[in-house]
């Protein structure tokens, strides 16, 4: 069998455009950080039950006292970060910063956090302070795998995006059709009744698959990719428009020049040397609106990222029209350090990438629909697909007495955290755990555990999600295992249903099926 030449992969390549991404993703997560600083300090604190992750089940909230030394920090560390002052230090700090907050509750997960934890794991790893950094070093180039590890995380995303969109649903325009009738607001009057209609919900819909699927390829192909650029600055842009999708459009353009030639960079600044006092001028203004915003907590900062978003189109346009060849692409110098390094690399770029293709596929290995179970939904790239309206009961009951108590989930969780646990009905098990430990310290011996958990996918009919004879005091949960107790449900036994309030089919539901729990979207 021919041996895989992996040589190309160790070729010294400039570090320009890993110097730009670090400094721009640098002042993006600002933003971030700013937004989960209020979240910890005035919601988060305020709850009683955090939903961890598994084997992460240690990671606990920091005291309310602690936070604003946290985050100031934190946004310090960033701030360096983004100049490459004491980079690598500083990456690394960031990394599990983001890590920490991420993984204490699941109640903020999404995908795009998730990413940035990958990208910033990339950051403590790579040598992007090499260009464009205040603490200048003496190499200005970086092995090729250190671009190509962006560029392939980045392709995955989008691909797995564009399989988890390949179902039916999503193919005959739901949930889309709920989600622009609610997003219609946005756009002028004169095309809102267009917006809300079947045609732009197809439209969206398969728009959004091909561009996932289509896009990495695209991307990944150097005859192709400048094609892509349109796409790319059209798709972000108008997900930003409709969508409170917080700053991942922002991220995702400014780090699209990735995809291109390593020193597009060097060949912008020597293309624009004589502005090199505007450039410098507007990059210093984005600093000192990140500083001031960050620690003055203003409005002023949350414009820093929309300048970041409109820099980010005449680069783009700027890489379409020039196209530069890649250039400066050397050798690297063959010593017996470089081999080791070479074989280390190459052992965890394997492992790394054989994890990510194969992970988000692990919802084939459990019964059930994932949008039904949640099991395999996290952590697989599965963006915006359905919408749900979802109700729960749970209560309490006393063996000795056989009193039967009503546990109010909203005085132990904010509604941020309950939207995640809708997602994955095991998170509600685990607060039965919750409960049954705090009725014990009570003094209730062996206390039962009763729930309820009903979910309507897509506006279909309302169906009841778990075994409700069970004491969930005692079910284990398990987030490798299949949990037995979730019911059956496919998505091909009932058509989705489009109706202007979705909430009316519950309230006829409820009439009908006469007493069952309450609509507990909070809304």
């Amino acid at each position: 069998m021919k041996k895989i030449d992996t040589s190309i992969l160790f070729k010294e390549v400039s570090a320009s455009s890993l110097g730009i991404m670090r400094f721009l993703f640098g002042l993006i997560l600002l933003e971030d950080l700013v937004n989960f600083h209020n979240y910890f300090k005035y919601s988060l604190s305020a709850s009683e039950f955090y939903n961890t992750y598994e084997f992460f089940h240690w990671v606990h909230l920091m005291p309310t006292q602690w936070m604003d030394v946290f985050f100031y920090g934190a946004g310090g560390v960033c701030i360096l970060f983004a100049l490459g002052i004491q980079y690598r230090l500083n990456a690394v700090l960031l990394f599990l910063s983001w890590t920490y907050i991420f993984l204490v509750d699941k109640g903020h997960y999404n995908n795009h956090f998730y990413l940035v934890a990958i990208l910033l794991f990339f950051f403590s790893i790579v040598g992007a302070d090499r260009w464009g950094a205040v603490t200048k070093t003496e190499k200005n180039t970086v092995p090729y795998w250190q671009v190509l590890i962006f560029r392939w995380q980045l392709a995955i995303v989008y691909f797995y995006g564009g399989i988890a969109k390949l179902h039916m649903d999503w193919i005959e325009g739901f949930p889309m059709r709920y989600w622009l009738e609610a997003m219609s607001y946005k756009y002028p009057e004169a095309i809102q009744a267009f917006i809300k209609t079947d045609a732009m919900a197809l439209l969206f819909s398969w728009g959004g698959l091909a561009f996932d699927l289509i896009i990495p390829l695209l991307l990944l192909s150097k005859k192709w990719r400048y094609w892509a650029i349109l796409p790319v600055a059209a798709f972000h842009t108008l997900n930003d428009y409709t969508w409170d999708i917080g700053d991942f459009p922002t991220i995702m353009l400014a780090i699209t020049p990735i995809f291109f030639a390593t020193n597009w960079a060097e060949h912008f600044y020597q293309q624009f040397s004589k502005y090199k006092t505007l450039v410098a001028g507007v990059a210093i203004g984005f600093l000192v609106a990140g500083l001031y915003g960050y620690f003055i907590m203003d409005d002023t900062f949350y414009a820093t990222n929309a300048y970041i978003k409109y820099c980010s189109y005449p680069v783009l346009l700027f890489l379409f029209l020039n196209r530069n060849k890649e250039k400066g692409i050397i050798s690297a110098t063959v010593t017996t350090t470089y081999f080791v390094q070479k074989r280390s690399s190459l052992v965890l770029l394997t492992i790394w990438f054989s994890f990510q293709l194969l992970f988000p596929f692990r919802h084939w290995l459990y019964a059930g629909h994932p949008s039904w179970t949640g099991e395999g939904h996290l952590f697989a790239w599965r963006m915006m697909l359905v919408d749900t309206v979802d109700a729960w009961r749970m209560q309490l009951i006393v063996p000795e007495t056989g009193e039967v108590l009503p546990v109010a989930l909203n005085q132990y969780v904010n509604y941020r955290q309950y939207r995640k646990m809708r997602r994955t009905p095991k998170s509600f098990v685990r607060f039965a755990h919750f409960i049954r430990d705090k009725a014990e310290e009570s003094g209730v011996k062996n206390p039962i555990i009763k729930m309820e958990v009903w979910k309507s996918v897509n506006n279909r009919s309302p169906k009841l999600v778990n075994d409700t004879t069970l004491n969930y005091a005692v079910v284990p949960c398990i987030d490798a295992v299949h949990a037995s107790w979730i019911t059956d449900w496919q998505e091909a036994d009932e058509k989705p249903n489009y109706y202007s309030d979705k909430y009316a089919r519950w309230q006829d539901f409820l009439k009908e099926e006469g007493n069952k729990p309450t609509v507990a979207d909070w809304r």
